[in-house]
C-alpha cells in the first residue's frame, strides 16, 4: 500500500492561502500607511518585481482587494490556483522582509512561516520524481512542515486570541 499527502489541497489550497492572505492583509491594513487598496497596489507591484527577480513561472498577474478577501471564518484568504498561490510564497517572502516591522515578534514569526512554507515547496518540487525523500531531506523537511503548523497556531492564538494550544519554539 502506499500513502500520498494530498499537498494540492492540504497546503497550497488549504493552509496557504490564509496564511498568505493573513501576511498580505497584515501589511496592508495595518503596516503600511494610506489606505488598504494602496497599499494593496504597492504589494502587488513589489511582488512582480520578485516574480521577475526570482523567475517565478505561475504567477498572479495582479493582486486585487478580491483576492485578498476575508472568509466566513473572519480570516483573510488569498483567492487563486493552487500553482499561482505557490509561486506567490516566494515572492511574498522577500517582500514581506522589506516591508515588515522588525521591532514586531510577530511579524518575525510570520517571516518564519513563510520561510518554512517556501523551503516545504521548494524541497517537493526538488525531489518531485522520489518515491521516499533521502533520509536527510526527510528529516528537513518533516521538521519544516511541523515548524509551519506550530507557526500557524502561534498566530492564530497572537491575534484571534485564541487560547494557547500550543506551546512550543519555531526554531529548528
Amino acid at each position: 500500500m502506499t500513502y500520498i499527502p494530498d499537498v494540492l489541497h492540504s497546503k497550497h489550497l488549504g493552509t496557504d492561502p490564509s496564511f498568505y492572505g493573513g501576511a498580505v492583509y497584515l501589511l496592508t491594513h495595518y503596516k503600511l500607511p494610506g489606505a488598504p487598496e494602496d497599499n494593496l497596489s504597492r504589494v502587488s507591484e513589489m511582488t512582480q518585481i520578485e516574480y521577475n527577480k526570482q523567475r517565478v513561472p505561475d504567477r498572479y498577474p495582479k493582486i486585487t482587494p478580491n483576492m485578498v478577501k476575508q472568509s466566513k471564518a473572519k480570516l483573510p484568504l488569498l483567492k487563486g490556483e493552487a500553482s499561482r498561490v505557490k509561486g506567490f510564497g516566494q515572492a511574498l517572502g522577500k517582500v514581506f522582509v522589506d516591508l515588515m516591522d522588525s521591532s514586531d515578534p510577530k511579524h518575525h514569526i510570520v517571516l518564519r512561516g513563510l520561510t518554512y512554507s517556501v523551503r516545504i515547496d521548494k524541497m517537493m518540487s526538488a525531489h518531485a520524481d522520489a518515491y521516499t525523500y533521502p533520509p536527510d531531506i526527510a528529516e528537513e523537511f518533516e521538521a519544516c512542515c511541523f515548524n509551519y503548523c506550530r507557526v500557524i497556531v502561534l498566530l492564530i492564538n497572537a491575534y484571534h486570541k485564541a487560547p494557547p494550544q500550543c506551546r512550543c519554539s519555531t526554531t529548528p
